[in-house]
């Protein structure tokens, strides 16, 4: 298998000294896959994260995705997560291999993201009545982080590798006083997807709505919403546009059942925990800064609803 550079240096930045063993193990890991599971025409998608994801035909089950995780320290709560969905409103996990980080997967087809509707109202109601129906509890004991477990160790990275300014130290403060404010750990605990953006929600053959690649973490079911939310209104360049940040939010709280206040600050503390993750995947300066910027503006809107 030919092994991207880029994929190669993306390694190395997200997992340290454990990414070039990594890597160099993955011609083996996928020859023992393609052996014991029968896959044919196995190859990479053409943009790879940082998990080797391929494309493959099963003789067992047709076209199937094959997904090896990388060495990092929550690589099987993919696979955990969607043992606790088991084919509801999500891809099926098909096969897995424990040892190996590997898992055999549901391909959904077509396959059209969310973001393939034109309507941005559309992306939003369909978006909303997945994140709604896809909580379950999780079962008896999981190896799951808790929300508040994802909250203190991005902060305690952010003060321990990045000596953040006061701004970013005022707007951590803020996010832990907001999520003691809002209740979020005293509510029953889910499983939340934990990554639930329009480019993870593909729609199947018999036109429902299908989620792949959660992350898995325990928290209330309306921070769900946090993550979605932010790709549906927060620009990549731009500041966002606080009245159309306060629909959406509108939107779901509605739909949801929830408090405004509550949607919004769902946002506002995932927004800077991606800020604090861009630190770690050493983005471009002017990336943070404006990630930074954009979470002073939702904290405003936070206290202003």
């Amino acid at each position: 298998m030919e092994i991207p550079e880029y994929f190669r240096r993306k390694a190395s930045r997200q997992f340290g000294e454990a990414g070039p063993p990594w890597v160099e193990s993955l011609p083996s890991l996928l020859a023992w896959c393609e052996d014991t599971w029968r896959l044919n025409d196995c190859r990479p998608v053409d943009e790879l994260s940082i998990n080797l994801v391929c494309f493959a035909q099963c003789e067992a089950f047709g076209k199937v995705v094959l997904k090896i995780q990388g060495p990092h320290g929550e690589r099987y709560t993919e696979m955990d997560a969607l043992e606790a969905y088991a084919g509801r409103h999500a891809c099926r996990l098909l096969r897995s291999d424990r040892p190996r980080a590997a898992m055999l997967l549901e391909r959904i087809l077509p396959g059209d993201s969310l973001r393939s509707l034109e309507d941005a109202d559309e992306q939003l109601r369909v978006g909303t009545e997945v994140m709604a129906a896809l909580p379950v509890r999780p079962a008896g004991v999981h190896g799951f982080p808790r929300y508040q477990d994802w909250i203190a160790a991005a902060f305690s990275r952010m003060h321990r590798d990045y000596s953040p300014d006061a701004t970013t130290e005022t707007l951590m403060a803020s996010a832990q006083e907001l999520y003691t404010e809002i209740g979020a750990a005293s509510q029953t605990p889910v499983l939340l997807h934990g990554d639930l953006h329009h480019d993870n929600i593909l729609r199947s053959g018999d036109g429902r709505w299908k989620v792949i690649d959660p992350q898995g973490v325990i928290g209330a079911p309306f921070l769900e919403c946090g993550r979605f939310l932010e790709n549906h209104v927060l620009p990549d360049v731009n500041e966002p546009d606080l009245d159309g940040v306060a629909r959406a939010v509108e939107f779901v709280a509605d739909r949801l059942r929830e408090s405004p206040h509550r949607i919004a600050t769902a946002l506002f503390i995932l927004h800077l925990l991606a800020t604090c993750w861009s630190y770690e995947m050493n983005e471009e300066a002017e990336t943070l800064r404006l990630q930074t910027r954009q979470c002073a503006a939702l904290l405003d809107l936070v206290r202003r609803i």
